[in-house]
């Protein structure tokens, strides 16, 4: 396989090029003793990524398509720059109200996870009792790597560059198929 040179690092990779990725640990002091030492601590670290990861793709979920169905705009400015960084900055946003940082998205988070039982790690709220709660936030910059995966996926779903036409495409495929097999 050839390597092409990308004009900038966030391109999205061509077909069949391997992209690979990292998990930030900022741990240079650590790499003096046992790794076997280290590994409670980088399970501790994947699984509260893990948790924000997914909580902030439910939740980013629920809001474009609330939006969207309310005739809303998203509250992506086009001005600011490339698609990459605009949806970087979306998922920086919703990851950082995660954490418990006041942004646009902290109220709507809050309620999102009220919803389903859930309550921020450090939310003073106490007129209810939540069947679980958020672990404590990593530093902001160990989620560099996931909000940049996640704003790669996003962007790969909307141009329908991914599995050969995209995911859109694939849904669409399926949704007729299911639709013609009814009738």
């Amino acid at each position: 396989m050839r390597k092409r040179k990308r004009s900038h690092p966030r391109d999205p990779p061509a077909d069949g090029e391997v992209v690979m990725t990292t998990v930030a640990c900022g741990l240079r002091a650590g790499l003096l003793f046992s790794a076997l030492c280290l590994v409670p601590m980088f399970k501790k670290v994947a699984d509260v990524i893990g948790v924000y990861q997914w909580g902030a793709g439910l939740y980013a979920n629920h809001y474009v398509l609330t939006q969207l169905a309310n005739g809303e705009s998203i509250g992506l400015s086009a001005t600011a720059g490339t698609p990459w960084s605009i949806w970087k900055t979306f998922f920086d946003q919703i990851i950082s109200a995660l954490s418990g940082h006041k942004n646009r998205h902290t109220i709507g988070i809050k309620a999102f996870l009220k919803v389903h039982g859930g309550m921020l790690y450090n939310d003073p709220d106490t007129t209810w009792t939540p069947r679980w709660r958020l672990p404590r936030p990593l530093p902001f910059a160990l989620t560099e790597n996931t909000t940049l995966e996640m704003q790669r996926v996003a962007l790969l779903h909307i141009q329908g560059e991914a599995g050969g036409g995209g995911f859109e495409a694939m849904r669409i495929y399926l949704y007729m198929r299911q639709r013609l097999a009814a009738d």
